[in-house]
Order: C-alpha cells, then sequence, then structure tokens
C-alpha cells in the first residue's frame, strides 16, 4: 500500500531526525597522535549539503559539516563517490526522480530543473571545494573504470544488490551503486 509505506517511512525518519535533534551534540575530538582527522563524506551526506535532499537529511549534513569543521577535521570525498553523484543526476535527468526519492523532495522544495540538475552534474567538483571538501585521492577517470571493472560481479557487490533489490529499482542498472559501497568499505578499511 503506497500511501501507508508513505506515512510510515515520513514517521520513521522523521523520529531519527528528532531524536538527533534533541540529543547532545557528540563531542568530536582530535586524533591521538594531535593529528588532523579526516572525514570521508559519503554520497547523502554530499547530496545534503548541496540542497539535493530532503530538508531534515540536509539540516543534518550542514549540522555535520559544522561538527568537524569546529574538530578542525577535514572533509574529503572520493572521487568515485562524486562518481556516484552524476550518476544519479544523470538518471534524474534522463528518467526523472523516483515520486519516493530524497532528490524528488529536493527538485519539489528548490523548484530544481533539468538544467539546474544538469549545471550542478557538470560543476560537481568546483561546487563540492567551494563548501570546503577536498577531493581526494587525485585519479583520473581511466581509474574509477578500472575500479568498476574489479569490483562488478564480486561476490560481495552481488550479495549487497540482492540484498537491497526487494522490489526496489536502482538508479544504476550496472551495480555502480554496490560497487561504490563496497570499494569505499575497502578503501576507508
Amino acid at each position: 500500500n503506497t500511501e501507508l509505506y508513505q506515512v510510515a517511512n515520513k514517521f520513521f525518519w522523521g523520529s531519527i531526525i528528532a531524536a538527533f535533534l534533541e540529543s547532545d551534540k557528540p563531542p568530536v575530538n582530535a586524533s591521538e597522535d594531535n593529528g588532523k582527522i579526516e572525514y570521508y563524506l559519503d554520497t547523502p551526506i554530499i547530496m545534503g549539503l548541496l540542497d539535493l535532499s530532503t530538508p531534515e537529511k540536509e539540516h543534518y549534513s550542514k549540522e555535520l559539516k559544522e561538527t568537524i569543521k569546529a574538530a578542525e577535521g577535514v572533509m574529503r570525498v572520493h572521487p568515485i563517490t562524486l562518481e556516484e553523484i552524476k550518476s544519479i543526476l544523470l538518471s534524474v535527468e534522463q528518467h526523472g526522480a523516483n515520486p519516493f526519492s530524497d532528490i524528488a523532495i529536493a527538485k519539489d522544495n528548490h523548484k530544481l530543473t533539468v538544467t539546474d540538475l544538469a549545471s550542478t552534474r557538470l560543476n560537481l567538483e568546483t561546487n563540492v571545494e567551494k563548501i570546503g571538501i577536498s577531493i581526494l585521492p587525485q585519479i583520473r577517470p581511466e581509474e574509477i573504470d578500472v575500479i568498476k571493472k574489479k569490483y562488478r560481479g564480486t561476490e560481495r557487490v552481488k550479495a549487497l544488490a540482492m540484498q537491497r533489490s526487494r522490489g526496489i529499482e536502482s538508479y544504476t542498472r550496472d551495480g555502480f551503486r554496490e560497487i561504490h559501497d563496497i570499494f569505499m568499505d575497502d578503501f576507508i578499511k
């Protein structure tokens, strides 16, 4: 029942956001060796910082950014995460937004057009750097293709795709969403 799902989904996310907003802000300490801590931000946080999400997630993303800055942390994004964001934007440009998605809500709330989304996609690196996030490591597009080939079809990628699929169509048909998540897990480890 689509209508009941929407109501339950709003209650679920609303309770999570309300709990976060009502909680004390967790202290973020510098690293034990007094070096700067690097925080690799994932797709939903970057999308929130770029106003491409729900108001709650945009607010949470901006609070997280301020918390990291206050702790003198360094915000980073991996180029493969930017590639995932470009994939999402391109899919919305070409096929429209899934009505249940965060980006559909952002499109409505911010009155975003296909041209706005294309501009964001084409200027993504510049936009991300403007908000204080550095892109590391510096890799060429061919290297992203190598990563995709290396991870495509692996058991971990297949298992994650199977777990997620449950009747919900991914924005990628080539498994890139799962490739991104498995690769980033390995990268961070």
